[in-house]
């Protein structure tokens, strides 16, 4: 590595090391918040993202820093977050946590995309959630929530 570059190094849950350019670490407004801080840890530990999404974050802000062809990167991000369902919950958990804007708006406009017009019990199947309402309660969520409804 070069001495004249500044590098950062994470840690991930799973004991993986990833050591990147600042300008790559800095796109989380997290990490830069510690760097301003003067708080530059040899290495930043984060005991919540595991190496696999690390290494999805990483290749998205490399090729956001390195890449400045629009088309290139519009292509890039059409097929970045082409994911199962877990590891999109899994970046979203990180995204946020790490604080990078961009990723973060495009994960919740993928979430939003695959919800959009469908009903609460889709969603709930989607996302393997559980419903713990009584059928009262649903039927009183309805009626108090009518207007929002599409017509």
């Amino acid at each position: 590595m070069s001495s004249d570059k500044k590098w950062i190094t994470f840690k991930t849950s799973d004991d993986e090391e990833f050591v990147v350019e600042d300008s790559v670490g800095m796109m989380s407004q997290t990490v830069k918040n510690i760097v301003e801080d003067g708080c530059e840890p040899f290495v930043i530990p984060l005991k919540n993202i595991d190496g696999k999404t690390m290494g999805k974050i990483i290749e998205y802000c490399k090729k956001h820093i390195e890449e400045s062809d629009e088309a290139v990167l519009e292509e890039f991000n059409a097929q970045f977050l082409d994911l199962d369902q877990a590891d999109l919950y899994d970046l979203y958990l990180a995204v946020n946590f790490l604080e990078i804007k961009d990723l973060l708006e495009r994960v919740t406009d993928k979430v939003v995309g695959m919800i959009e017009g469908r009903s609460s019990e889709e969603i709930r199947k989607i996302f393997n959630i559980k419903n713990d309402l009584s059928p009262e309660e649903i039927e009183e969520s309805r009626r108090e929530n009518c207007w929002t409804r599409q017509q």
